[in-house]
């Protein structure tokens, strides 16, 4: 299921910056032509619903947080994110 992300969003802000000014750890593919948007559903420590966004590198998989910190290096693994392609940037 593709999830789409609010464009206006702060954290879909956050990401389009990553995007465009860092390029992945792994492959140096810039991430403006390979960054993938990640979302996934969990539960905050009160038991609330909240989205959590990742970024990952289409070329070699890499699945970044968005902190820019190394998650996994194939993000195929985690198959519970709904993954949206949402740019190309």
């Amino acid at each position: 299921m593709i999830q789409c992300i609010d464009p206006n969003s702060d954290e879909f802000k956050k990401a389009k910056k990553l995007t465009t000014g860092y390029s992945c750890i792994v492959c140096e593919k810039p991430l403006k032509e390979t960054g993938v948007y990640f979302s996934l559903l969990d539960l905050n420590k009160e038991g609330n619903e909240v989205i959590l966004y990742r970024i990952g590198c289409k070329h070699c998989r890499t699945l970044y947080t968005m902190d820019f910190k190394i998650m996994a290096v194939d993000f195929d693994k985690f198959l519970d994110f709904n993954i949206a392609e949402v740019i190309s940037a």
